[in-house]
């Protein structure tokens, strides 16, 4: 029974396993820790389409104290009515939902999905 428990809890989850289900309300892109919303000129369906791709670890991690220094961008929205806050950069988290109030998942290839980010904002 444990080592089942262990197995499913290392298995890494999608980030987004249903787009539809996905309502982004915000992106902020960072520069030297100064944010702008740039919500209005991203292809939301694009990012939503980008974010599907990805996965993250299955054992959350804390994060509480972290410097807007090491976040590129910041996606903000609901999935499945729960929030969901996502950081990219060279901290790569996403958090949010009723079950993670402590901490938060590390994005795995973030450094591909920071690429396809960038791709997509910076065309």
């Amino acid at each position: 029974m444990f080592v089942g428990v262990a197995f499913y809890l290392l298995q890494p989850k999608a980030i987004v396993e249903n787009t539809e289900l996905l309502d982004i309300a915000r992106v902020m892109s960072y520069s030297n820790s100064e944010g702008t919303e740039i919500t209005e000129s991203v292809d939301l369906d694009k990012l939503a389409d980008i974010l599907s791709r990805y996965q993250r670890g299955g054992i959350p991690k804390s994060f509480r104290s972290y410097s807007l220094s090491k976040i590129r961008y910041e996606i903000n929205g609901t999935y499945n009515n729960d929030p969901l806050h996502i950081l990219v950069g060279d901290l790569n988290i996403v958090y949010g939902g009723r079950r993670n109030r402590n901490g938060g998942f590390e994005i795995k290839d973030s450094r591909m999905l920071l690429a396809e980010i960038d791709a997509l904002i910076n065309p």
